[in-house]
Parts: C-alpha cells; sequence; structure tokens
C-alpha cells in the first residue's frame, strides 16, 4: 500500500541524514590518502635533490683535482724546459770561450786555411789521470760529442785516434766555424791533449 503523499519528505529527509555519516567518512578518507600522498612526493623530491647535490660536488672536485694536476704538470714541464734553455745557453757561452781561448774562431780557421796548412791545437791537463786511454774509447768519446751537436751531427768527419792523445780530424765543412767548433769538442775530450784537422770546406761551403 503506498504511502501517503504527507509522509514522502520525511523518507527522503531520513535517507540523506544517513547518508551524510557515510559521505563525510569517505571525504575524511580521501583527504587522509592525498596527505600521505603528498607526503611521500615531498620526500621523494627531497631524495633526489639530495643525491643530485652530491653527485654535483663530487664532480666539482673531481673537475678541481684535475685542473691542479694539470697545472702541476705544466709547472713541471715549463720549469723542465727552462732549465733545459739554461743549460744550453751555458755549454754554448763555455764553448764559445774555448773557441776564443784556442783560437778557434771564424777568422783563425779562415787563416789557416788560406795557409793551406792543417789546423793544429794543443792543451794541458787533458783529464787523463789515469794514464793512456785506449784508442778506441777516445773515438767514441769525441764522435758522440761531435754527432750530439746540432750544428755538426749532418757533417761527415773520421775522428783517428793516434798516439799519446792525439786526434785526428778529416771530412767537409760547411762554414769555418763548424770546423773550430769541432775542433774545441775533440780538445775539450778528456784524455784528448792534441787535435790535428784536416777538415776542408765543401766547394758549396759559406764564406766569411
Amino acid at each position: 500500500m503506498p504511502f501517503p503523499r504527507a509522509n514522502r519528505p520525511a523518507v527522503r529527509r531520513s535517507v540523506a541524514a544517513q547518508l551524510k555519516p557515510t559521505m563525510k567518512k569517505t571525504l575524511l578518507f580521501t583527504t587522509l590518502i592525498a596527505g600521505v600522498a603528498l607526503v611521500g612526493c615531498n620526500k621523494s623530491t627531497k631524495s633526489t635533490t639530495a643525491t643530485t647535490d652530491t653527485t654535483t660536488r663530487d664532480a666539482a672536485v673531481a673537475n678541481a683535482d684535475t685542473a691542479a694536476t694539470r697545472a702541476g704538470n705544466d709547472l713541471r714541464s715549463a720549469a723542465n724546459n727552462a732549465g733545459d734553455a739554461l743549460r744550453s745557453a751555458g755549454t754554448a757561452m763555455a764553448s764559445s770561450a774555448r773557441q776564443t781561448e784556442w783560437k778557434l774562431t771564424a777568422d783563425d780557421i779562415n787563416a789557416d786555411l788560406a795557409a793551406h796548412r792543417d789546423i793544429v791545437r794543443t792543451r794541458e791537463n787533458a783529464g787523463n789521470a789515469t794514464g793512456k786511454m785506449d784508442k778506441s774509447v777516445l773515438k767514441s768519446a769525441v764522435e758522440g760529442r761531435i754527432k750530439a751537436d746540432s750544428e755538426l751531427a749532418n757533417l761527415k768527419l773520421d775522428v783517428n785516434p793516434k798516439s799519446d792523445g792525439e786526434i785526428q780530424l778529416e771530412g767537409k765543412a760547411q762554414t769555418a766555424d763548424q770546423i773550430g767548433k769541432a775542433i774545441a769538442l775533440a780538445l775539450d775530450t778528456d784524455g784528448v791533449t792534441k787535435v790535428t784537422s784536416k777538415i776542408k770546406l765543401a766547394d758549396n761551403a759559406v764564406k766569411h
């Protein structure tokens, strides 16, 4: 039997009243879930940021170490180059001084060549304190010094050891300076007391 119309609104209000607590609980539960999710996202973001910061810091430290190592290597290389340059300059000055002392300048050599005579130079205190030096040892020592010189390395010079520390040089040179330098290097070798040069100027030699 249907309810009278006068009683129908009361039924609707009763149903709405029953639904309100359920909706409130659902809304509260939904809000709680959203809050938990938000906290989780926040923690994840902080963790990612911390990891990124650590990686960036490690990379910066590695780059700094690499730069410091490179700078140290550059400084050592520059110091070595400067030392080599100073040693080369000192050797060149000493060689020039010996050439002047032993009358082996270009003018001296040209004068001997113009006179068509062998160029002979001697020195005392040759540095052979242990007596006579083996000829093969003396030959190797003089050849090594000549080959080590950038101005003389390409010249074909023969080194012939004689008796009592004498060295004889033969071959062709491009300049009088080269002849003087070859004689000076030979004469400055330990055990050498006398150098006789038969080195001539090549046909295409530079005239001074």
